[in-house]
């Protein structure tokens, strides 16, 4: 019944699009994404025969030119079979713009973010091992098979976890096209601050002074002492993201203006 409902709307949409807004097209095409690819194939046949028939007039298919007529007119074609191909190709495209907007751009930003931590991971690594060794007075040979190290290891790699969750926060905001280079640099600064900010916090919550031989107050000092390498790799990933989003852009530009004569 959901079926036959949506496929109503779709047909109602095509048959009456004319008396709507621009962008009616548009929404048809939304409504068939939504069901699985053979569903589609099957409302493509069925919107084709319904306009082989003539029950369906619009001209949403080919661009309109003087004289050109409805659809419906050129009904009996050879060539009309292939506007379901069209079709199905600009219902293609519109749904890889959906998938570039929702999974792609943000699937790749989140990968270079976990690149960019493998380097933050190392420098504040660094930093540790310097502060145990000399708490502990000892030479830096073995100091990576001290439980006490292993264990913070730990805790500063599970902190990729929470700091991936912050990275998809922003990138789902994703507005960077919208800035100025000026607003842009306030921006990395801002959500640089909260990634120090997030990591500072979960350090806070996980790491307990009475199992280490660091306290907190000393690695909290030693790691702000770093801060100005990780806010250059973090720079860095902002500017790579932003390139994402550009590239991308220009892909669904491309796209929509292959299907335009569609919508």
């Amino acid at each position: 019944m959901e079926l036959v409902l949506l496929v109503w709307q779709i047909v109602k949409l095509l048959k009456d699009g004319e008396q709507h807004k621009e962008g009616y097209m548009d929404k048809a095409l939304e409504l068939i994404l939504q069901l699985p690819a053979i569903v589609q194939t099957v409302i493509v046949l069925a919107v084709y025969s319904l306009i082989k028939g003539g029950y369906i007039t619009s001209k949403f298919i080919v661009k309109k030119k003087k004289n050109i007529g409805s659809i419906s007119d050129h009904s009996e074609c050879k060539n009309f079979p292939s506007l379901v191909v069209m079709m199905k190709d600009a219902m293609y495209k519109s749904s890889k713009i959906q998938t570039i907007k929702r999974e792609d751009t943000i699937y790749d930003q989140v990968n270079i973010f976990e690149n960019i931590f493998e380097d933050i991971f190392k420098i504040l690594k660094s930093n540790y091992l310097t502060l145990y060794k000399n708490e502990k007075s000892i030479p830096i040979d073995g100091i990576l098979n001290h439980i006490e190290v292993k264990y913070y290891l730990s805790i500063l790699r599970n902190s990729q976890k929470s700091l991936k969750q912050l990275t998809i926060k922003f990138m789902k905001e994703n507005h960077f096209l919208a800035k100025s280079e000026a607003e842009f640099r306030s921006y990395i600064i801002e959500r640089s601050e909260d990634y120090q900010q997030a990591l500072s916090e979960y350090l806070d919550y996980e790491y307990d002074s009475q199992n280490f031989a660091v306290s907190r107050e000393k690695l909290y000092k030693s790691n702000m002492k770093c801060m100005d390498k990780i806010n250059n790799k973090l720079e860095e990933f902002f500017y790579k993201v932003r390139d994402v989003t550009i590239s991308n852009q220009k892909e669904i530009t491309a796209l929509e203006s292959e299907i335009k004569p569609f919508v």
